[in-house]
Order: C-alpha cells, then sequence, then structure tokens
C-alpha cells in the first residue's frame, strides 16, 4: 500500500516536472524569438566594420561571438527590401576601404534595395 502510494507520488512528480519545463521552454522560445519593434517609415542605420570578413570562422568561438560578413551586411539588406516598414537605408562605410569584391557586392545590393 505504502509502496503504491510512493510509486504514484513519484509519478505525479515527473510529469509535473515534464510539464513545468515545456512551460519553460515555450515561454523562452516565444521571448527570444520575438523580433524587434518597428515602427513605419523607419530608416534602418547599417554600419558596415571595418574588419568585414568574407565568410564566419567555423570554430567554436565564432558561435559565441558573431562576427559580421559580407553575406550578413546583404542579407540585412535583402530584409529590409521586403519589409514596409523600412523606408530608408543609410549605409555608414568605415574609414578605410575594403577588398573590391566586398564593395562591389554591398554597392550591389544597395542598388536592388532601392
Amino acid at each position: 500500500m505504502a509502496t503504491a502510494r510512493g510509486v504514484r507520488f513519484i509519478l505525479l512528480f515527473m510529469v509535473a516536472a515534464v510539464i513545468v519545463s515545456m512551460t519553460g521552454v515555450a515561454f523562452s522560445y516565444f521571448l527570444l524569438t520575438r523580433g524587434p519593434a518597428v515602427e513605419s517609415d523607419s530608416v534602418l542605420w547599417l554600419r558596415v566594420p571595418p574588419n568585414l570578413g568574407e565568410q564566419a570562422p567555423d570554430d567554436l568561438f565564432g558561435l559565441f561571438d558573431p562576427q559580421e560578413t559580407v553575406g550578413s551586411v546583404v542579407t540585412a539588406l535583402r530584409k529590409a527590401k521586403v519589409d514596409d516598414r523600412v523606408s530608408a537605408v543609410v549605409l555608414v562605410p568605415p574609414p578605410t576601404p575594403g577588398l573590391w569584391g566586398t564593395v562591389q557586392e554591398i554597392r550591389d545590393a544597395v542598388i536592388d534595395f532601392k
């Protein structure tokens, strides 16, 4: 009799723990995936860093310290193009000129935004 009560208690405790865990995961997901609030007719200020890389590093440290790449700048411009809330883009270039391929790729994305 006491053993059955103990088994029921443990099972009830495990079910409650699973429900609480699932609620926490769902809450965290909705909290972290919510995008920033963007008003109508907003302007995207895009600062291009001076050390803009061609691709993100594939090592473990790159996961925790993401670096801006040409692809991320072009992706931001493409997302701004299809977003009706963004009316203009201000591109702030770095003080030192980048490589020609990098500059041309960003230039093409800016022209595509128009």
